[in-house]
């Protein structure tokens, strides 16, 4: 494995996922759109690897105004959890986190959920999806199918993230995912993360899409570096005032 197999077999996979997710990503940025028109902000989240999806996303020059993340760190900031209590091994195993995370913000009856859990059956995050579909909210859920479907749940009332999802995004990334060896023995190459990102930001430009053909504002955020950004970006994010920084 070397820089240049791995790109190739990179720039693979994301060929085939965006032509496998087509369809899927233009109805995402549908509900998006909707969601934005309507004043709503679309909650993101995901938990370690995965936050990179929510982290792509949340207020980020070039993106999208209109995106509050789920972070689990605002627990401990907050005084709810402590810090051992938000580490991955004594959260994300535990639903009834879930309704504590929920209550730290500002969720609008018009906000939906996008919530990246590659697995499929972690326990909080399986939790906020149900929460979420029990209170009213659209729910987008980013998996990895082959990653979720090779997945051995202890607890029989698991159903997995994808039971209360509106709409399912797959990164059709391979499992076990390494994509390559070193000395022909260590596993290397993770790609989701990629997958993930790529996703995220083909969201973007299809949400984009769909609100200027739509007619409507495009909400764009501008880098720092732009003269007048701060501005710009203040005029936009008023609008959501003690929401998308809840």
């Amino acid at each position: 494995m070397n820089s240049k197999e791995y790109l190739q077999i990179v720039k693979k996979q994301i060929d085939s996922m965006i032509e496998q997710q087509r369809e899927t990503i233009l109805q995402t940025a549908e509900m998006m759109g909707q969601c934005f028109v309507e004043n709503g902000l679309a909650q993101v989240c995901g938990l370690d690897s995965g936050s990179a999806f929510a982290m792509e996303l949340y207020y980020r020059a070039g993106g999208l105004m209109p995106f509050h993340r789920f972070n689990s760190k605002d627990l401990a900031l907050r005084k709810v959890m402590t810090e051992e209590e938000i580490s991955s091994e004594q959260f994300n195993g535990k639903k009834e986190n879930a309704e504590k995370w929920w209550g730290i913000y500002r969720v609008d009856s018009k906000d939906m959920f996008m919530i990246c859990d590659l697995n499929g059956h972690t326990p909080v995050l399986v939790e906020l999806a149900k929460l979420a579909k029990e209170r009213g909210h659209k729910v987008v859920a980013l998996v990895c199918r082959k990653q979720m479907d090779q997945y051995i749940s202890t607890d029989p009332e698991d159903t997995g993230i994808t039971e209360y999802a509106d709409i399912i995004l797959d990164t059709g990334a391979e499992y076990p995912e390494p994509v390559g060896t070193v000395n022909g023995k260590y596993k290397v190459g993770l790609t989701n993360t990629v997958l993930v990102d790529v996703l995220a930001q083909s969201l973007n430009a299809e949400t984009y899409a769909w609100l200027k053909r739509n007619g409507h504002d495009r909400m764009v955020l501008l880098s720092a570096n732009v003269t007048g950004a701060d501005v710009h970006n203040r005029a936009i994010s008023d609008q959501y005032a003690d929401r998308w920084n809840s």
